[in-house]
């Protein structure tokens, strides 16, 4: 995705931008194994935020030098907001694991 001709903002955004995809990828794989209670509320989360990742791919594709501040203020939610997700997942699955006989 990077070319050494792109402003350094322009790769900064791409870099966080593919960390969030990997870290989508993630929470979708665990989403994927995980056990049934924790799934749906999870799931829910998940398709609430999987598109808001595609919307950052478009801005940033059309991003000009004043839109940085705004992706970068966006990346940093999506990132929080997917590591919480992935970290309640975990949680979720460790209480099932305990609960069942």
């Amino acid at each position: 995705m990077s070319d050494d001709s792109q402003p350094a903002w322009r790769k900064r955004l791409e870099t966080s931008l593919d960390e969030l995809e990997t870290l989508g990828q993630q929470v979708a794989q665990q989403l994927g194994e995980s056990t049934q209670g924790a799934r749906r509320e999870v799931a829910e989360a998940w398709h609430r935020l999987e598109p808001r990742i595609g919307e950052a791919k478009v801005k940033l594709r059309d991003a000009a030098d004043d839109a940085v501040e705004h992706l970068e203020g966006m990346f940093g939610e999506l990132r929080a907001s997917l590591r919480s997700l992935g970290d309640e997942l975990r949680g979720k699955d460790r209480d099932a694991e305990r609960d069942e006989p």
